[in-house]
C-alpha cells in the first residue's frame, strides 16, 4: 500500500504547528483557527525548533476549548536534555500554574530510573492527578513520533506508530481560556524542554490506530 506523504487533516484539527517551516519570531498556526504563537528563544532548524532546556518556549495563547471531550496530541521530537534533579521537559502544557485543571505531555529528567520516559500527566483543580508513563526511555538522540489520546478517563500513548501504554487519565475540562506552551509550562522552573520539536498537532477527537500509523508513516521521511 502506498503511503501518501501527508498527515490526516480534518475539521477536528484544532492546532497544527509545522515548526520545521515556521522560522519567524511569531507566526500563526496552520489550522482553521490561526492562533498567534510567540517564540522565546527556540531557534529554528530545518527539522523544527531547538529548545535549550534553559528558557526557551513558544506561547500559543488560549488555543481552543477541548472541554471534557476526546483529544489527541501528536508531537515529533528529538530529545537531548540532561538529567536535572526535580525537573522534567514539557513538550506541551496548558497551564502556567497549578490552581486549575491542566494537561501536560512531558519527558522525564528525574528520578534517574525514569529519565527519558514519556508521561501524560493530567490534574484536576482539587489536586488529584493521574500519570500514564512509558516503560522505556526515549532520550536516545533520535527522532520519535508520540501520540497521546484521551477519551473519558482512558488514555493511551503511541510511540512511532505503536501503542506502548494505556491507563487512567483525568476527564476534567481542558480549558481553552488558559495559555498553552510548547517547551515549558510558562516561565516555571523545572519545566524547560531540551531538544528539537518538529511539529505539533492537537485533534478534538481520538485518532484511530490506523490513522496514527498513517500519520507516522506519512511524515517520518522528514525526520530521518
Amino acid at each position: 500500500m502506498e503511503i501518501k506523504r501527508d498527515f490526516i487533516f480534518d475539521p477536528s484539527l484544532v492546532l497544527y504547528l509545522p515548526l520545521y517551516k515556521l522560522d519567524d519570531a511569531s507566526f500563526m498556526s496552520k489550522d482553521a483557527y490561526g492562533h498567534l504563537c510567540t517564540v522565546t528563544g527556540a531557534l529554528w532548524r530545518p527539522n523544527g525548533r531547538y529548545f535549550d532546556e534553559t528558557d526557551d518556549n513558544i506561547d500559543l495563547g488560549a488555543i481552543h476549548t477541548i472541554g471534557t471531550g476526546d483529544v489527541s496530541i501528536e508531537v515529533w521530537f528529538k530529545n537531548s536534555q540532561t538529567f536535572v534533579e526535580g525537573a522534567a521537559g514539557y513538550f506541551i502544557a496548558n497551564k502556567e500554574n497549578f490552581t486549575n485543571n491542566f494537561t501536560k505531555l512531558i519527558i522525564l529528567r528525574t528520578p534517574v530510573e525514569d529519565v527519558g520516559k514519556i508521561d501524560l500527566y493530567t490534574e484536576g483543580a482539587a489536586g488529584a492527578n493521574e500519570h500514564i508513563r512509558t516503560d522505556d526511555p526515549y532520550n536516545d538522540g533520535i527522532w520519535h513520533h508520540v501520540v497521546v489520546t484521551r477519551t473519558g478517563a482512558t488514555g493511551k500513548i503511541y510511540i512511532d506508530g505503536v501503542e506502548v501504554k494505556s491507563g487512567t487519565t483525568r476527564s476534567d475540562d481542558i480549558g481553552g481560556a488558559t495559555t498553552w506552551y510548547i517547551g515549558s509550562s510558562g516561565a516555571t522552573a523545572g519545566t524547560w524542554y531540551g531538544g528539537q520539536i518538529g511539529e505539533v498537532r492537537i485533534y478534538s477527537r481520538v485518532l484511530a490506530f490506523p490513522e496514527i500509523q498513517h500519520n507516522y508513516e506519512a511524515t517520518k521521511w522528514r525526520y530521518q
